[in-house]
């Protein structure tokens, strides 16, 4: 009996470790992973990351599949790495649509929706580059961010320099299938929704807007929409 037990225990552990080694094999094929080197950003102040950890994420690619991974946003190279279940950092060889990241900040809970395939804005900018989309209506309002390293000279006539991680923020109005720049002001937010602005004065008037907020500029965008 007590052989008969051991036999069935070493049959399961078996055909657990072959159904884990499968379903990681799965995962690898299925998203079309294929391991990176991660990017090192050595004697840098700064991170180049959205967030410095693993976020938890769903993933659309651009072939309509969809994943819930654990994920990294670079704003330095403006792309984005997934984990695979043995912790390595894989990179997706098809290209990402769009993912909705979930974390805590603050200790608030955090939703972010990033899309790509909106035209060119100039600079490094393609298609493939991530925008935030702060309102998903006909005219939607998206946020950039971006990084970049700069060496900074540290000491006045000596050579010594520090690599520095600057944080770079704009916001466009995505109109007509067209990206148009605005600042986070009235007069730059109503010059891009113009065709409506008689009513868009009178709503912003009735309201206490504050145009640093995102939430309050997808207010406007969201009023703007309905009308």
């Amino acid at each position: 009996m007590k052989k008969l037990s051991f036999l069935i225990g070493t049959l399961s552990c078996l055909l657990f470790v072959k159904n884990q080694a499968k379903a990681q094999t799965y995962f690898a094929q299925d998203l079309n992973g294929s391991p990176i080197r991660e990017k090192k950003y050595t004697d840098v102040n700064g991170s180049p990351y959205l967030t410095a950890n693993w976020e938890k994420a769903t993933v659309q690619l651009s072939n309509g599949q969809t994943y819930n991974v654990e994920v990294k946003y670079d704003l330095v190279s403006d792309d984005l790495t997934f984990k695979s279940p043995k912790g390595d950092s894989l990179s997706f060889v098809q290209p990402v649509k769009e993912f909705k990241l979930s974390y805590i900040n603050d200790n608030q809970p955090q939703t972010h929706l990033y899309r790509s395939g909106f035209p060119s804005t100039g600079g490094k900018t393609t298609e493939r580059s991530f925008y935030e989309v702060l309102y998903d209506g006909g005219t939607k309002l998206l946020k950039k961010r971006a990084k970049s390293i700069w060496m900074e000279t540290t000491t006045y006539g000596t050579a010594t320099q520090t690599k520095n991680i600057t944080d770079r923020t704009t916001y466009f109005a995505f109109k007509d299938n067209k990206m148009i720049p605005i600042k986070q002001d009235k007069k730059s937010v109503l010059a891009a929704l113009s065709d409506k602005a008689d009513k868009m004065e009178k709503y912003v008037k009735e309201n206490k807007i504050d145009w640093k907020q995102d939430t309050d500029l997808a207010k406007v965008f969201e009023y703007y929409n309905s009308i």
